[in-house]
């Protein structure tokens, strides 16, 4: 499929980046998350 609109290629462009932020975002989340559960489980 060859792109003969340029404003939906920028709106993919700008949508994939969005998407690669949030996952970031949730695998450091993720990691504080099992951080703190290993912390509660000492107790």
């Amino acid at each position: 499929m060859g792109d003969k609109n340029p404003a939906a290629k920028k709106k993919r462009a700008a949508r994939k980046e969005l998407a690669n932020e949030r996952s970031a975002r949730l695998k450091k989340g993720n990691a504080k998350n099992a951080a703190k559960k290993k912390a509660s489980k000492k107790k």
